[in-house]
């Protein structure tokens, strides 16, 4: 499991997060809000951590939706 640094399919990122637990994916997760957090970069983040955040965050919600 590893942020990509370079630019990547979109059907890719989607790809390898399905294939995580629940534990990698909140590990992934953590680290993709990490590296998009301009805050804790020095100048403005890669465009393609937004992209792994969006889609490990998207996965998170498939899998446990919320139950109202």
């Amino acid at each position: 499991m590893s942020i990509q640094t370079n630019p990547e399919d979109i059907e890719q990122i989607r790809a390898r997060i399905r294939a995580m637990s629940d534990l990698e994916l909140r590990k992934y997760g953590r680290a993709a809000r990490d590296m998009a957090d301009p805050k804790k970069n020095f100048g403005p983040p890669n465009p393609s951590f937004k992209i792994q955040l969006d889609e490990a965050r998207a996965e998170w919600r498939r899998r446990h939706p919320k139950l109202t």
